[in-house]
């Protein structure tokens, strides 16, 4: 491999948080083992993401391949990028809460440095040119979180959630690597553009080629939880500490997804193998939806509500896939980015009762949170009206897009499932906001956990953010000229 001084140029934004993310281990290491202090620990997180986002916005738009082609940096992976680092920055104030199973006075800057390096991952998936890169990024974030899950060793459900996540991790990574070989032998090649140029032929006339394809599908499908594969989320994200599970729920998702559009749909996998495959494909959307709108529906634990919640907004981004064009992928961007802020900004508020041993994370402890914190209460409705999709919020656009898709490509039957879908959710994330401005009984009251300053800043500007949700039609059009230039 031929390594030109432009490689290292053009992966500024990457290996500096590599590099930036020693510093707190180094500075742990220098004070023989004495945790340093978390804000400080923090700062050198943020400073190390608004150095590569500047770095990306000092690139600009363009469509470079460095490392002999593993990596591309083209006008999605540079959107992309600026958006997980953003959501990076966003979850980092959070980790201050002084309930969020972290051990802060041990393993807090360990914690830190295997975030960014979480990061860093997803950031590397997007950029991904080749089938090994793309497994190398997967494999490099996963070791991250399940290190990080476990971390909070003061609950058992930590360990067992990290445990978990670990054993079928491993199952999906060897799904994965067994498809990447499939495809290789068929193909000839690691490189996307050689496997995409000839995929409509070998589609039809290769079976290891669809094999290995398939295979790629069920462990891709399994890091975004898509029904079937979604039994494992609830318990390892309700093990997680929250921030780390709001991360991952909206970050994570979007990456992946953003690998599978790129190899699977983009390559004609869907379209080129039949209308079976296709309807499998709508089904699967339709099933994810159902299977998450409904058991969020009998959920009576918050955390594990917006969990559930997310599975039913796979399904609604996996409908965006099914025939990918300028529309529907513009689309596609506009709910990944604002399902991400959306998800973030609805788990941070999950830490006002973070550890309360007699209610836990209970929809009843959201009981009275008017009364005492009028604001959070305001600002959690807020986002709860965005999930549920209702106008003017940010989320309605982003079901509106994905609606108008739908009728564009005449998939009638799948905008019914999507309405219903939608009238469900409205049901169970009322019922949060019908509790939060309820007076509680004298002798039940909750004490809420007072949050950090620096959160309840990131609060305020994720509900700024999505106050500018007016603004949609012409971020989605924005986005259909960017990807009318790849």
């Amino acid at each position: 491999m031929k390594l030109s001084f432009l490689d290292f140029v053009y992966t500024t934004p990457l290996w500096s948080i590599a590099l930036f993310s020693f510093l707190p281990l180094l500075t742990k290491a220098v004070a023989k083992g004495k945790e340093m202090r978390p804000l400080w620990v923090i700062s050198v997180a943020f400073v190390s993401f608004c150095f590569s986002i500047i770095a990306l916005m000092s690139l600009g738009y363009t469509n470079q391949l460095v490392f002999s082609n593993l990596l591309r940096l083209d006008q999605p992976a540079w959107l992309f990028s600026i958006v997980l680092l953003f959501m990076g920055i966003m979850t980092l104030p959070l980790l201050l809460g002084k309930k969020n199973h972290v051990v802060h006075d041990k393993f807090f800057s360990e914690f830190v440095f295997l975030f960014m390096n979480s990061v860093l991952g997803l950031c590397l998936i997007t950029w991904s040119n080749n089938l090994i890169s793309a497994f190398i990024a997967i494999e490099y974030i996963s070791l991250c979180f399940y290190l990080m899950i476990p971390l909070a060793k003061d609950r058992v459900s930590s360990i067992e959630a990290g445990l978990k996540y670990f054993v079928l991790g491993s199952v999906a990574a060897a799904i994965l690597l067994l498809g990447l070989s499939f495809v290789y032998i068929a193909a000839g090649s690691f490189d996307f553009n050689v496997i995409l140029h000839h995929s409509q032929v070998l589609i039809q006339k290769n079976r290891l080629f669809v094999l290995g394809l398939s295979f790629i599908c069920i462990a891709l499908l399994f890091k975004v939880a898509i029904f079937p594969f979604q039994f494992w989320l609830p318990d390892v994200y309700q093990g997680s500490a929250t921030p780390l599970a709001a991360f991952m729920s909206s970050a994570v998702k979007a990456s992946v997804l953003i690998l599978l559009l790129k190899l699977v749909f983009f390559g004609g996998f869907i379209t080129h193998s039949g209308q079976s495959l296709t309807v499998l494909f709508q089904w699967l959307a339709i099933l994810s939806l159902i299977v998450g709108h409904v058991s969020a529906l009998f959920q009576d634990n918050f955390k594990r509500l917006l969990i559930y919640s997310s599975i039913g907004h796979a399904g609604y981004i996996i409908m965006n896939l099914l025939s990918p064009d300028l529309f529907s992928v513009s689309s596609l961007f506009y709910y990944l980015i604002s399902y991400g802020v959306i998800q973030i900004g609805a788990m941070a508020h999950i830490m006002f009762f973070e550890g309360e041993e007699t209610t836990g994370h209970s929809l009843q402890s959201l009981k009275g949170l008017f009364k005492h914190k009028p604001f959070y209460a305001l600002s959690l409705t807020w986002f709860l009206l965005n999930l549920a999709g209702i106008p003017p919020t940010a989320g309605f656009f982003a079901k509106l897009f994905v609606f108008e898709a739908l009728v564009q490509k005449g998939l009638w039957w799948m905008l019914f499932w999507g309405v219903i879908g939608s009238a469900v959710g409205l049901a169970y994330y009322l019922k949060p906001i019908i509790l939060m401005f309820t007076l509680p009984e004298k002798e039940k009251e909750v004490q809420f956990e007072k949050l950090p300053w620096v959160t309840t800043v990131i609060v305020i500007l994720l509900f700024i953010s999505l106050d500018l949700s007016f603004g949609a039609g012409l971020l989605h059009e924005w986005m259909t000229q960017l990807w009318t230039q790849v």
